[in-house]
C-alpha cells in the first residue's frame, strides 16, 4: 500500500495539483461528488456498460473470455489464464489447508507468500469487476496472473519435477490459445503514428480559438490533432450529448466557463470537426454565440484515421437551447 501512494504521489502528483488549481478537483471530473468542483455537477460518473448483471454473470466472465466471448470489451479477444486460474485457485486453497496437517508435502512458495499474493488477485478482482469491467482496467491482474498461476500449481502438484512440467504445461497452453484484442493496426508507420498532413496547420493561428464540436457523436477522437497544430490560445469542446463527461451546454457548469472563454477571446474562431457541421451543430453554436462565418471557407485535413474539417466563426446573439439530450 505504501509503494502504491508513494508511487500516485510521484506519478500523478503534479498533475493532480496543477488540475486542483485549474478547477477544483484533483481528478475532475471524476469523483466530483466526493470533491464538489464547482466546474461539473456533483456526481460520481461512470462507465457501466460492462459491469455483469448478477453473480452468475460475474463468475462466468473468465470463462467467456476463455470461449472468446467479450463481456468486457468493444472488441473480440481470447484469454485462458483467469479460467484457468478460476478452476487451480479454489483446488489450491484447500491443498494449503490440508498442508498444515500433512507438513511433509511441502509448497516451494511460504504459506504467506502464497495468501498474500492470492488474496491480492482475487480482492483486486472483485472490485475491479463490480466498479467497472472494463477489460483494460485489468492488465495489472492480466501482469500478474502468471505469477498466480505458478502459485497455485506449487500448493496442488507435490514433486518438484512435477510442479515445473504442470506449469510449463498450462502456461505454454495459456500462451497458445489467447488472442489479444485488435484494436486497429497500421499496415505501415511514417514519420508519426497518427500521420496528420503537414499542411494541417495552415487555417489556424496562434491566437485563434479553437472550438471542437461533437453534438452527434460523443466520444469521436478529435483531441489528438491537436498536438500537429500551432499553439492555440484556447481549445473549447462543446456537446449536447452524453458523452464521457456529460453534456457541456451554457445551462451546466462546465459550459458556464466554456461560454465565459468563448465571449471574452478577441482572436479569430473557428470549429473543428470529423465531418461538416449538422442541425444540432447549428443550434448548438448559437447557444454559445457563434455561428459559421459563410465570408471565409473551410479547410480539410487528413490523418491516418480520419478527416477533419475545420470553417471559420462569426458571433452572434446567443439563442439559449430550449431541449438537452440528457
Amino acid at each position: 500500500m505504501a509503494g502504491g501512494l508513494l508511487g500516485a504521489v510521484l506519478g500523478g502528483g503534479w498533475w493532480g495539483i496543477t488540475s486542483y488549481k485549474a478547477t477544483g478537483s484533483p481528478v475532475f471530473p471524476l469523483y466530483n461528488g466526493l470533491f464538489r468542483a464547482p466546474l461539473f455537477e456533483y456526481v460520481n460518473f461512470a462507465d457501466v456498460r460492462f459491469l455483469p448483471h448478477s453473480l452468475w454473470s460475474a463468475l462466468s466472465y473468465p470463462f467467456q473470455w476463455f470461449s472468446g466471448a467479450h463481456p468486457s470489451a468493444e472488441v473480440p479477444f481470447r484469454d485462458a489464464r483467469f479460467a484457468v486460474i478460476a478452476v487451480l485457485m479454489p483446488t489450491a486453497l484447500f491443498a494449503v489447508v490440508k498442508q498444515l496437517y500433512c507438513p511433509h508435502i511441502g509448497p516451494l512458495v511460504r504459506r504467506k507468500e502464497f495468501w498474500l499474493l492470492n488474496l491480492f488477485f482475487l480482492f483486486s478482482y472483485i472490485i475491479w469487476i463490480t466498479t467497472w469491467a472494463i477489460q483494460r482496467y485489468a492488465i495489472p491482474l492480466e501482469l500478474i496472473a502468471g505469477v498466480i498461476l505458478f502459485l497455485n500449481v506449487d500448493a496442488i502438484v507435490s514433486p518438484l519435477r512435477w510442479k515445473v512440467l504442470v506449469f510449463a504445461a498450462l502456461g505454454l497452453f495459456c500462451a497458445l490459445w489467447t488472442r489479444a484484442g485488435d484494436w486497429g493496426h497500421s499496415p505501415a508507420f511514417g514519420r508519426t503514428f497518427f500521420e496528420v498532413t503537414s499542411s494541417a496547420e495552415k487555417p489556424f493561428l496562434d491566437d485563434a480559438l479553437l472550438v471542437i464540436i461533437e453534438s452527434d457523436s460523443p466520444g469521436q477522437p478529435i483531441s489528438y490533432v491537436l498536438p500537429f497544430l500551432p499553439s492555440a490560445s484556447r481549445v473549447v469542446r462543446l456537446t449536447s450529448a452524453a458523452g464521457n463527461i456529460g453534456t457541456i451546454i451554457p445551462a451546466r457548469p462546465l459550459g458556464v466557463r466554456v461560454k465565459e472563454l468563448v465571449d471574452g477571446h478577441r482572436g479569430p474562431i473557428r470549429s473543428l470537426a470529423t465531418s461538416g457541421l449538422a442541425g444540432a451543430d447549428y443550434t448548438l453554436l448559437l447557444a454559445y454565440g457563434l455561428a459559421p462565418d459563410t465570408t471565409g471557407s473551410c479547410y480539410e485535413f487528413t490523418t491516418r484515421f480520419e478527416g477533419f474539417v475545420s470553417c471559420p466563426l462569426r458571433r452572434v446573439v446567443a439563442v439559449p437551447l430550449t431541449s438537452v439530450d440528457e
